[in-house]
């Protein structure tokens, strides 16, 4: 493989590993499971349709830590 192969499977493997710590996995009962992004310390991002509001929500971090949710508008 050439050598700029090499560095942008490099730079492309590094741009994913930094992107995965901001994204979450959201549990919202029978709704399945959805993404979502750390947008900041407590809120994460995920797609309207993805929750029912009154289901139980749960978060897992990409450290593995699964941690409770609750929608918002």
């Amino acid at each position: 493989m050439s050598q700029a192969l090499i560095e942008l499977s490099n730079a492309l493997a590094e741009a994913t590993e930094r992107a995965a710590a901001h994204v979450a996995a959201v549990h919202s009962g029978p709704r399945g499971s959805s993404s979502g992004i750390v947008w900041r310390a407590g809120l994460i991002v995920t797609a309207d349709h993805a929750l029912n509001h009154d289901e139980e929500i749960q978060v897992t971090l990409a450290d593995q830590r699964v941690v409770p949710g609750r929608g918002s508008r």
